[in-house]
């Protein structure tokens, strides 16, 4: 937290439009005559749901796209047991990623590379339930791009 002395209301929003910061007003110092302001600034953090958001809306687009160019529209139906592990993994994913997110502080840097390596893990698996239970299909490779597609733009956007 920084603490900012600021004249007037001119120079504290040059104060925010130059640092990124949110500022609340704090009080007034009859010494010096100077409104006394706290400033905060606006984390990364505070816009990363937006741009997780957009690698998420990308990545269901790139994989509709290379579906339908890779696969072609038939698509073969996974037998009984490859649903029940797929569903199992993700399953097991989603608790882990969730767990993860609410008992640590992930912030910048780590949630880039958490993000990263979820989708590696997630995609991974996918790909080899695809390549196991959808012998004679191209699904599986599908899957393998979309993985580098998100990986890849998981490291430039967020």
């Amino acid at each position: 937290m920084e603490i900012v002395l600021g004249l007037n209301n001119d120079e504290l929003a040059k104060f925010i439009l130059r640092n990124g910061s949110k500022t609340n007003e704090m009080g007034f110092d009859n010494k010096t005559n100077y409104f006394i302001y706290s400033a905060e600034r606006v984390r990364g953090s505070d816009l990363l749901g937006g741009q997780i958001g957009l690698v998420g809306i990308l990545l269901v687009f790139a994989s509709l796209f290379l579906r339908k160019w890779i696969v072609g529209t038939a698509k073969k139906e996974t037998s009984d047991k490859g649903k029940k592990v797929s569903m199992w993994g993700m399953i097991i994913a989603a608790l882990i990623a969730t767990a993860i997110i609410i008992f640590i502080d992930l912030e910048g840097n780590a949630l880039k590379w958490f993000c990263m390596l979820l989708i590696f893990i997630v995609a991974g698996f996918q790909s080899f339930v695809d390549w196991k239970f959808l012998k004679g299909s191209k699904e599986y490779m599908v899957t393998l791009l979309v993985l580098v597609i998100g990986v890849t733009l998981s490291y430039f956007i967020i």
